[in-house]
């Protein structure tokens, strides 16, 4: 009996050190599969992230022949959003003292944007409700234009449908109406307007819609990111308009600089077939 029972004893214990090794076993190779899946992962989405980057750049220009040495036609392509750096900037209307000129600008572009549609051409709406976002960003530490309040609840309303914008917006169409985000901004870093890849929106805003999309043609033909002067402008417009007489929008654009650099933040997500981990970063590439 007390063989029996050290038999079964011992088995016992070689049970459980059999499991114990089992788990230990199996939980290394779950560790394992995990470093490696995630590894691939990584190299996966350092690809992309590398195919993306090496698809920005130019191409070198390929030799000619004789025959073929005339310039490809222009195209033209409008972007699908106006660039950050072609938005009007308030901060002079928030840290500054009161600057009307800016003032009547941004008023003007949010009457001819949204007057129609939103306010029903109402006299003085539109600086009402400018007079009243300045006053809400001033209190507001954070400077977002998306989590502005206003005290007045109709003019909220009107403000967040000028912030979400129409889907079927189409410039050339004459549908709908832009987000308010296309147009402005509150920003630190420049407080100039750059108009090297404006939307036409933006320059029918600035200068007038029968002048917009020539205006937009003569800036890309220049070259979309060499300076823009001041008299190239001024020429361009008056080709068209010739009564045409100068805006104080003049005074902000930022002319003789080149457009900055803009950085667009872009998901990429990588999955391991093996082992099934998904790894999503958040790349920031040049636009």
């Amino acid at each position: 009996m007390n063989f029996t029972g050290f038999v079964f004893a011992l088995l016992l214990i070689l049970s459980f050190g059999v499991l114990s090794l089992r788990e230990q076993c199996v939980q290394t190779s779950r560790l394992r599969s995990s470093f490696t899946g995630h590894g691939r992962s990584c190299r996966s989405v350092l690809a992309k992230q590398q195919s993306k980057q090496f698809a920005q750049i130019a191409a070198a220009p390929t030799p000619t022949a004789p025959d073929q040495g005339k310039p490809a036609p222009y195209r033209r392509i409008i972007p699908k959003v106006n660039p950050e750096s072609a938005r009007i900037n308030l901060l002079p209307l928030i840290v500054e003292a009161e600057d009307t000129t800016l003032f009547e600008i941004v008023a003007g572009c949010i009457h001819r944007l949204y007057a129609n549609d939103l306010f029903l051409n109402e006299p003085g709406y539109e600086k009402r409700l400018l007079g009243a976002l300045v006053l809400a960003l001033k209190k507001n530490p954070d400077r977002c234009l998306e989590a502005v309040r206003l005290s007045d609840p109709k003019m909220q309303k009107v403000y967040y449908r000028m912030l979400k914008g129409t889907v079927d917006f189409d410039w050339e169409q004459g549908l709908g109406y832009p987000s308010l985000l296309e147009v402005v901004k509150v920003s630190g870093a420049s407080e100039s307007l750059y108009l090297q890849g404006a939307h036409p929106m933006m320059l029918a805003l600035l200068f007038g819609p029968k002048v917009a999309l020539p205006l937009f043609d003569a800036l890309h033909q220049k070259g979309g990111r060499h300076a823009i002067t001041e008299e190239f402008v001024i020429q361009t417009i008056f080709t068209k308009t010739p009564a045409f007489c100068l805006p104080s929008v003049f005074g902000l654009i930022a002319w003789n600089k080149p457009k900055p650099t803009e950085f667009g933040a872009e998901i990429c997500v990588a999955e391991d077939d093996e082992s099934h981990i998904v790894l999503r970063k958040t790349l920031h590439l040049r636009r």
